[in-house]
C-alpha cells in the first residue's frame, strides 16, 4: 500500500485491491463473450443443419467460418472461464457433491463436441453421420449450457451491477 500521508491515511493506493478490480473486470468481460460465443455457435449451429431438412440458408460457406471461429473462441473462453472458477468449483464439489453435476457434464460434453467439431472439419473423407453426432452432442451440451446458464444467471446480472 503506498500513501501519500502515512499518519491520516489520505489519498491511499492499493495495488492489491487495483488489481483485484481488474480482475473482477476480466471475469465479467471473458463471461459475457463466453455467452455471446455460446449464442452466435448454437444459432449457426442450427441453421446449418436445416439442410439436412431442405432449408438451405445462404451464404452458407459464411455461416461455417462463422460457426468454426466462434466455436474456437467459445473452446478458448470455456478454457479461461474453467480456470478462473477452478477453485470455487472444487470448494462447490466439496460442499454440495450434486449440485455440480451439470458443470460436469458441460465440460465433458463441450470436450466431445469440439473434438467431433474438430474431425469433421479436419478429416479428409466425409465420416458417416458424424455431423448428425456433433449435432445431437451439441444439443446436449447446449441443454447443460442453458442450465447452467439459468443458475448462474443472477450472480452474473449481480458483477455487472457492482
Amino acid at each position: 500500500m503506498f500513501c501519500i500521508n502515512q499518519f491520516r491515511a489520505i489519498g491511499c493506493y492499493d495495488n492489491n485491491r487495483k488489481r483485484s478490480v481488474m480482475n473482477k473486470n476480466l471475469k465479467t468481460i471473458i463471461d459475457s463473450a463466453l455467452v455471446l460465443c455460446f449464442v452466435v455457435v448454437l444459432t449457426t449451429g442450427v441453421m446449418l443443419h436445416l439442410k439436412k431438412h431442405g432449408i438451405i440458408i445462404e451464404p452458407r460457406p459464411l455461416l461455417k467460418m462463422l460457426h468454426y471461429c466462434t466455436g474456437f473462441v467459445m473452446v478458448a473462453l470455456a478454457a479461461v472461464h474453467v480456470g478462473n472458477y477452478i477453485k470455487s468449483f472444487k470448494a462447490l464439489s466439496v460442499k454440495y457433491p450434486y449440485t455440480v453435476i451439470n458443470s460436469q457434464v458441460l465440460m465433458v460434453m463441450l470436450a466431445i463436441v469440439f473434438l467431433t467439431g474438430l474431425v469433421k472439419l479436419l478429416s479428409p473423407v466425409k465420416i458417416l453421420n458424424l455431423g448428425l453426432w456433433h449435432y445431437w452432442l451439441g444439443i446436449i451440451m447446449s441443454v447443460a449450457a442453458v442450465i447452467h446458464l439459468w443458475r448462474m444467471l443472477p450472480w452474473l446480472m449481480r458483477k455487472y451491477r457492482r
